[in-house]
C-alpha cells in the first residue's frame, strides 16, 4: 500500500541493502519541543468513553535537506483491554537516516498531569528485528516503556520528534498523509508543513480538505484541521485509483525526472565488476552457451534467480542504496535493488540493453495521479531490450523460463532510473505466455455409476506456485509434507474427494513443480430429470460476474480484473462399460473473450469415453464500466444451457448396481485404492478407515465394514459412529446390534438418533415391550416427547393396539399441529399396518408437501392405494417415487409384490439386494402379493 504515513513505503517496503556506514545515534535524544511546533491543547474528555482518540496532530518541518516530523498523540483508555494494551508505548527510527527526539510522556488523570519521564526516567531500546520472517533485516531500533498504575479513564499522550536526513535523496523531501474521515472520531486531527519560501514545493489535496495556506517570515504553510465527512461508497472490485483514501500529497522534487536521477546516482556507479572475479566467470560461461540475446537474458535471469536467495539489509542506508554486483555474488544474498542491479549488470555485459525500474507491485495504478518522490514505490526489477521487445524481469522471484520471460506482472507504471532522468512510462499488460497451474485428470467411472470414482490427476504448477511447494517441502517435515500433498489434491476433486497417493518432483531448476496422485471422489453423479446426470461445469459457467456500476457516481469506475491468470485443465471420462447411449447437453465446444476472460472449452463423447479441455486465461487487468450490460448478456447466454453429461435411462437404481456390480468383481480397482490407503495410514489416522467402511457397507459387505468401525471406536469412541455399528448388525445380529446401541447411550442418554436406532432394532425383530420401556428411558433422559410418542405409537401398533397408538399419534398433533415429522410417522404407520386409510391419504399427502424430497411419503401413499385396491393410483405412486429418487427401494419391491411373476420377482429380488431388510419389514406389515 502507498498510504502508510508521511513518508510512504519507499523507505519499509524497497526492502534493500548498502555498501556505506554513516553512524548516527542510537539512542533517542530528551528535549522540549522546539519553538516552530504550534502545540495542541488536550480537547475535553468525553465522559461517554466513546472517543478513544484526543489528539493527532501531525507537523512536518522541511529546512536544511531534513525533514523534521513532529507528532502528539493523546488517547483516552476507555476499557479494560486498553489497561493491559495501551500502556506499551513504543517508539520507533532507524539510525542510519533518521534520529529520534522524545519532548514528553505524560499520564492526564483528572486534573492532574504525571510525567513518565520524571526522574530521569528513559526509554529502553532494543533491535528487535520483527521482519525477520520476512527475510528482512531493517535495523530499526524501538524504544520502549511500559506504563504502570493505569486507571481507567486515564489519557495517555506523547509527543516526539523524528529527523529524517538521507543524502539519496538529495536534499529532497515527499510524500502522503492520509487524512482521517467519518466514522473515525478524533478531538483534534491536524496536520501542518512548513518550508522555506525559497524551496520549490508542490501540494495537493483531495476533494473536500479544507486547507489553510499562508507565508510569513520566509516560509510557507499549510494546515489541515478535523476530519472529513463519511466518504461515498465505493464501488466494488474498483483499481485503486478510484478507491484511494484522501490524503495531502507534497513533494520538493521538480518531476519524475529529477526522482529518477537521483535513484539512478546510486546505481549507475555501481553497475560493474571485478573482470577477474567469480561474476565475470558466469557472465562469459553464459555467453559462450549461446550468442542468442534472449538465450542469454534467460540464463542471466536464472542465475539471479537461482543462486541470490532473497534477503534485505536496512542496515547503514541500505534503504536506498543497493550494494554492489561484486559483493552480492560473494554473499549470495541480496533484496531487490541488489538482484536488479547485478542483474542490470551481467545483462549489459551481454550486450543487452537494461535499465532498473521502480514499480509499485499493489497500487501501480495510483502512482500516475501522485507527486514526484520514491514514496510510491516498493519494489525495482529490469527492463531489458531485445530485438525492439521489452522484458520486464524480477530478479526476486523465482520461476522465469524461456517460456514465460515475456510475462509481465500488473505494474501499470514504472520509473526508469536514468543518467539523464526519466518521467513514468506505462508497463504493458499481457497475457500470460505459459498457465501457471494445468490439470489433467483421468477419471475412472467404469465400475458403475453408483461407484465413487477413481481419479489419477496430474497437476502442473508453474512459477510463484511451484516455488511455493518447493518451499513447503523445504520447510515441512516429511508427513507434515504428504498432508499438505494429500490435502492439494483432494481440494482439486470433482465432488468431495481424498488421496490415495501423492508425490510432486521438480523441473527446471525448481521453476516447475508437478503433482501426481490418486484419489477417490464422491458426488460425480446426481438424479435430475428422471436420469443421472453430472454437471460439467466449464469455467465461462461458474464464473462469477456481479459487478455493479448502477449509481452515476459510479458509471466511469472499471472494474478491475487483477493480475494475469492462465489455467489449464483436461479431463477423460472412463464410462460404465455395461451401458451405453450417454449424451451430451449444452454447449459442448466454447471459445469467447467475456469479462476480461478467455473462456474455452472443448468436450467430446467417444463410445464410453468423454474427453474435454477447458482454458481459463485473463486478457485485461480492466473492462469499462461500459461494457457491463454486453458482459451480463454473454454470460447468461453462455449459462443458458448448462453442459452436462447424461446417463443411459436403462440405468436405474445406484444402490442395486452397485451391489451386483461388486459381486461381479468391477470394483475391484477401487476396493484396492481403498485397501491401499488404509495400509499407508498412520496409526492414528482414521479417515482412511471410516471412508473404507462406508463403501463396503454400501456393497453390502457389512462384515467388512464392521470391522474398519470397530478399529475407529477402539481409538476414538464416538455415538456416530457405535450408532452406524449397529445399523450394519441390526438385521441379522440384533444383540451385538443392541450391545453397540448401549455404548452409544453411555456417550450421550439422551440422543434421539440413539432412541431411533434402538427402537428400530427392537421392532424389526418383533419385540414390541422393549421399545416401550427403551422409550420411558429416553423420556427420563429429556428426548422430546414428539419422538418418544412416535416409538410408543410404533410399538403398540406392533403389539395389535391400533386403537392406543392412533390416540397417541393424535395427541402429539394436538401438542405440535402441522408438524412435518409427525405427519411422515403418521402416513408410515398407517400405510404399513392398514390403519385410518381414509385420513392416512391425507396425512402422506400432507407429509409429501412439507418434505423437501417426496418420495418416501409418496412410497406409503402408493401402499395405502393398494390396500384400499386402487392398483393404479398405487403404481403411478410408486413410479412417481422412483422417478424422484431411483433407489427408492420399498416403491420398487411394491411394485414387484404388486406385479408378480418374474418380472415382479426380480424387482422384489432388486431391491432387497440394495435393502435386505425389506422382507423383514413386508412379514411385519403383512404384505403379500
Amino acid at each position: 500500500m502507498i498510504y502508510s504515513g508521511t513518508r510512504g513505503l519507499f523507505l519499509a517496503a524497497l526492502l534493500c541493502s548498502s555498501s556505506a556506514v554513516i553512524a548516527q545515534e542510537e539512542q533517542p535524544s530528551y528535549a522540549p519541543a522546539p519553538d516552530w511546533i504550534d502545540p495542541a491543547e488536550l480537547p475535553p474528555l468525553d465522559e461517554r468513553g466513546e472517543r478513544v482518540f484526543l489528539i493527532s496532530d501531525n507537523q512536518i518541518r522541511i529546512e536544511g535537506g531534513r525533514e523534521l516530523v513532529y507528532s502528539d498523540i493523546a488517547y483516552q483508555l476507555v476499557s479494560p483491554e486498553m489497561l493491559s494494551a495501551a500502556g506499551n508505548i513504543q517508539l520507533q527510527w532507524q539510525p542510519d537516516v533518521q534520529d529520534m527526539l522524545i519532548h514528553s510522556i505524560q499520564i492526564v488523570r483528572g486534573g492532574d498531569v504525571i510525567d513518565a519521564l520524571a526522574d530521569d526516567k528513559r526509554l529502553e531500546v532494543i533491535r528487535r528485528e520483527a521482519n525477520l520472517e520476512r527475510l528482512a533485516i531493517d535495523g530499526v531500533l524501538t524504544a520502549t516503556m511500559q506504563l504502570t498504575g493505569l486507571q481507567l479513564g486515564d489519557v495517555i499522550r506523547i509527543r516526539a520528534t523524528r529527523v529524517n536526513e538521507d543524502p539519496a535523496l538529495d536534499g529532497n523531501a515527499a510524500g502522503l498523509q492520509p487524512i482521517p474521515a467519518a466514522p473515525v472520531q478524533i478531538g483534534l486531527n491536524r496536520f501542518r508543513l512548513i518550508w522555506p519560501t525559497r524551496t520549490p514545493l508542490k501540494w495537493t489535496a483531495d476533494d473536500g480538505a479544507r486547507i489553510a495556506e499562508t507565508e510569513r517570515a520566509g516560509e510557507h504553510e499549510i494546515r489541515f484541521e478535523g476530519v472529513l465527512p463519511k466518504p461515498r461508497e465505493q464501488a466494488d472490485n474498483a483499481p485503486a485509483r478510484f478507491t484511494k483514501p484522501p490524503t495531502i500529497n507534497y513533494s520538493t522534487f521538480a518531476d519524475w525526472n529529477a526522482v529518477s536521477r537521483s535513484a539512478a546516482k546510486l546505481f549507475e556507479d555501481r553497475a560493474s565488476f571485478d573482470p577477474d572475479g567469480g561474476l565475470a566467470g558466469e557472465v562469459t560461461r553464459i555467453a559462450t552457451e549461446s550468442s542468442d540475446a534472449t538465450t542469454r537474458m534467460a540464463s542471466a535471469v536464472a542465475l539471479v534467480q537461482s543462486k541470490i536467495r532473497y534477503l534485505y539489509n536496512g542496515l547503514a542506508f541500505g534503504n536506498y542504496t543497493p550494494q554492489d554486483p561484486d559483493v552480492t555474488w560473494q554473499k549470495r544474498y541480496g533484496d531487490c535493488k541488489a538482484k536488479s542491479l547485478l542483474l542490470t549488470t551481467i545483462l549489459r555485459a551481454l550486450g543487452i540493453d537494461a535499465q532498473p525500474m521502480l514499480v509499485n507491485m499493489k497500487d501501480g495504478d495510483v502512482i500516475g495521479d501522485l507527486l514526484p518522490g520514491f514514496y510510491p514505490f516498493n519494489h525495482m526489477v529490469v527492463r531489458a531490450r531485445v530485438d525492439g521487445t521489452d522484458y520486464w524481469l524480477d530478479g526476486t522471484k523465482l520461476g522465469t523460463t524461456p517460456a514465460n520471460i515475456l510475462d509481465v506482472p500488473l505494474f501499470y507504471k514504472a520509473l526508469p532510473l536514468t543518467t539523464d532522468g526519466s518521467g513514468l512510462v506505462d508497463v504493458p499488460f499481457r497475457p500470460l505466455s505459459v498457465p501457471t497451474k494445468s490439470v489433467e485428470k483421468t477419471i475412472d467411472n467404469r465400475a458403475g455409476i453408483g461407484f465413487p470414482t477413481l481419479v489419477h490427476t496430474v497437476v502442473t504448477l508453474r512459477g510463484d506456485e511451484a516455488a511455493a511447494m518447493k518451499t513447503a517441502q523445504a520447510g515441512l517435515d516429511k508427513d507434515s509434507f504428504q498432508d499438505q500433498l494429500d490435502q492439494f489434491l483432494g481440494n482439486e476433486a470433482w465432488g468431495s474427494g481424498f488421496a490415495t497417493d501423492a508425490s510432486v518432483r521438480f523441473e527446471d531448476d525448481g521453476r516447475t513443480a508437478i503433482v501426481t496422485g490418486q484419489t477417490i471422489e464422491n458426488g460425480f453423479w446426481s438424479w435430475s430429470g428422471h436420469r443421472y446426470e453430472t454437471e460439467l461445469s466449464p469455467w465461462v459457467e461458474t464464473h462469477e460476474f456481479n459487478e455493479n456500476r448502477g449509481r452515476p457516481e459510479w458509471s466511469d469506475t472499471p472494474v478491475y480484473i487483477g493480475d494475469a491468470t492462465y489455467w489449464t485443465y483436461k479431463v477423460s471420462v472412463l464410462l460404465p462399460e455395461n451401458a451405453t447411449s450417454f449424451d451430451l447437453t449444452g454447449k459442448p465446444v466454447f471459445d469467447e473473450r467475456i469479462a476480461g476472460i478467455h473462456f474455452q472449452h472443448d468436450f467430446r463423447l467417444n463410445g464410453n469415453r468423454l474427453d474435454g479441455s477447458m482454458v481459463y486465461r485473463s486478457v485485461a487487468a480492466e473492462v469499462p464500466a461500459s461494457d457491463l450490460p454486453n458482459i451480463r448478456a454473454d454470460l447468461a447466454r453462455a449459462r443458458a444451457d448448462k453442459l452436462k453429461l447424461v446417463a443411459p435411462p436403462t440405468v436405474e437404481s445406484k444402490a442395486v448396481s452397485v451391489v451386483t456390480a461388486y459381486k461381479e468383481g468391477r470394483a475391484a480397482s477401487l476396493k484396492k485404492a481403498y485397501d491401499g490407503a488404509v495400509a499407508r495410514a498412520e496409526p492414528d489416522e482414521l479417515l482412511p478407515y471410516r471412508n473404507r467402511a462406508s463403501f463396503l457397507m454400501g456393497v453390502g459387505d457389512h462384515d467388512g465394514a464392521a470391522a474398519d468401525i470397530e478399529h475407529v471406536l477402539g481409538r476414538e469412541p464416538d455415538v456416530e459412529n457405535y450408532l452406524l455399528l449397529a445399523r450394519m448388525r441390526e438385521q441379522d445380529h440384533p444383540e451385538l446390534a443392541l450391545a453397540a446401541v448401549a455404548e452409544a447411550r453411555k456417550l450421550d442418554p439422551s440422543s434421539t438418533e440413539t432412541m431411533r436406532e434402538m427402537a428400530k432394532i427392537l421392532w424389526l425383530h418383533h419385540r414390541p415391550e422393549e421399545m416401550l420401556s427403551a422409550a420411558d428411558e429416553f423420556e427420563s433422559a429429556g428426548v422430546e416427547r414428539k419422538d418418544i410418542a412416535i416409538v410408543r405409537a410404533n410399538a403398540l401398533a406392533q403389539s395389535g393396539k391400533s386403537e392406543e397408538a392412533l390416540a397417541l399419534l393424535g395427541a402429539a398433533f394436538d401438542a405440535k399441529p402441522g408438524d412435518a415429522e409427525l405427519y411422515r410417522a403418521s402416513c408410515e404407520l398407517k400405510a404399513g399396518y392398514g390403519l385410518a386409510l381414509d385420513s392416512a391419504l391425507k396425512d402422506c399427502t400432507r407429509a409429501a408437501e412439507l418434505s423437501e424430497s417426496s418420495y418416501a411419503a409418496l412410497e406409503n401413499r402408493g401402499l395405502i392405494y393398494w390396500r384400499k385396491d386402487r392398483r393404479e393410483e398405487a403404481m403411478e405412486d410408486w413410479r412417481s417415487a422412483l422417478l424422484t429418487n431411483p433407489d427408492a427401494q420399498h416403491a420398487r419391491y411394491f411394485i414387484g409384490l404388486a406385479a408378480g411373476g418374474k418380472d415382479g420377482q426380480r424387482l422384489q429380488d432388486q431391491a432387497i439386494m440394495a435393502d435386505p431388510e425389506l422382507p423383514l419389514e413386508a412379514r411385519i406389515w403383512k404384505l403379500k402379493s
